[in-house]
């Protein structure tokens, strides 16, 4: 049975930072059906690790179709998902957040000095 495809479909990899986003990202990066953006400083889709505006946005999905895989990871700093999904709400969005234990991601990165 072949799978529905939604047209212009995000997929947004999120989470505290040292939660294994990354690992997760090239992960689900695997599945040849995605195009895959992951974050970058300065990019078509991000700049300084931020998702650029919907409106400088909107011609590149529409360009790309078919599923996008993001990874975002700063973008929960300045607002909150609610705020995210708001601005793209003219795309399906599925948002896939980590979540991990604060002590051990202190620990983590007290290993990684």
């Amino acid at each position: 049975m072949e799978q529905l495809i939604r047209p212009h479909e995000l997929i947004m990899v999120m989470g505290v930072q040292r939660s294994r986003t990354t690992a997760l990202f090239h992960s689900l990066a695997t599945d040849k059906t995605l195009t895959v953006l992951p974050e970058d400083i300065d990019s078509a889709f991000y700049y300084q690790f931020r998702l650029r505006p919907v409106t400088e946005l909107a011609p590149l999905i529409e360009r790309i179709g078919g599923r996008i895989l993001l990874k975002p990871i700063s973008e929960t700093f300045m607002r909150s998902l609610a705020e995210v999904a708001k601005e793209f709400r003219a795309y399906p969005v599925r948002f896939v957040w980590i979540y991990r234990d604060p002590v051990n991601v202190l620990h983590s990165m007290q290993r990684e000095k």
